[in-house]
């Protein structure tokens, strides 16, 4: 899903920017795979506070999220972009063991910019910093 969806975006002149490590490779090993064909309910949640990743991941398991990392917010927004939050970042967890780690050591947190000119940004947040109200969280959760 996150290959074939970066080459279509990559196309499009609302890209503004795509970081390169946002690829399947970096994202194989996804908590829960999305099904094809199969139906989720899909919520976005406003962040109202500054708070951790381990705050962000226990707020996602009371909605019983499907933590589906980057495939998530590719597919959210290939499907429903237009309903992601004008002038935030909507950020899809996964489990911290699960998520892309750079050289650095920081773990990849998927996310879509979306801007008020129609300009989207596909990048990578960092799960060891802080997440305040310029972000969203993304929720997949069973229909």
């Amino acid at each position: 899903i996150i290959d074939d969806q970066k080459k279509k975006l990559k196309k499009l002149k609302n890209t503004y920017y795509y970081n390169d490590d946002l690829i399947s490779k970096n994202f194989a090993n996804a908590t829960n795979k999305l099904v094809p064909g199969k139906t989720y309910r899909v919520k976005i949640f406003p962040i109202l506070e500054s708070v951790t990743s381990v705050d962000c991941m226990t707020f996602l398991k009371k909605q019983r999220a499907i933590l589906v990392g980057g495939q998530g917010v590719l597919l959210a927004n290939d499907l429903k972009g237009d309903e992601f939050p004008v002038g935030k970042w909507t950020v899809s967890f996964d489990e911290k063991e699960a998520l892309w780690k750079d050289s650095g050591g920081s773990h990849g947190v998927p996310l879509v910019g979306r801007f008020g000119d129609g300009d989207r940004e596909f990048g990578l947040g960092v799960f060891e910093l802080v997440w305040d109200s310029d972000y969203c969280l993304l929720c997949f959760c069973d229909k």
